[in-house]
């Protein structure tokens, strides 16, 4: 069984790599995930994105000395309802077959098994 320290690190670090790589290559990152590159305010738009996944990558990432148990519950929390949203939100995306980025289906597959990681910590949690 994974520690969840390291399921929050795994998380946390992917999102604040792909908020890092939205914020700096906006066209980049977008050509990879969608297959498309975002012109005029759909620039801003991804580098916008990449804050926020920045953010929520960081605000999760679990302390050394974390004193209370609480804090990661709800980081655990949060990256499930994120990951479960970016999961749905993906899988949408590709099913209307309108954006094939090289990077999409790896993106819902990812998404989708720290959803279920961590629905288990979840769950775990509760009883």
């Amino acid at each position: 069984m994974i520690a969840t320290s390291s399921l929050l690190t795994a998380s946390a670090s992917f999102e604040t790599g792909a908020g890092l790589a939205l914020m700096s290559f906006p066209k980049t990152a977008m050509r990879l995930l969608l297959g498309t590159e975002p012109r005029g305010a759909g620039v801003a738009a991804t580098r916008a994105l990449g804050l926020g996944l920045l953010s929520l990558g960081l605000a999760c990432l679990p302390r050394r000395r974390a004193r209370h148990r609480l804090a990661s519950l709800r980081a655990v929390r949060a990256l499930l309802a994120y990951n479960a949203v970016a999961a749905a939100g993906l899988s949408l995306v590709r099913a209307t077959g309108r954006y094939r980025g090289i990077a999409l289906m790896p993106a819902v597959v990812l998404h989708a098994a720290f959803t279920g990681l961590f629905a288990g910590r979840a769950r775990r949690a509760r009883t």
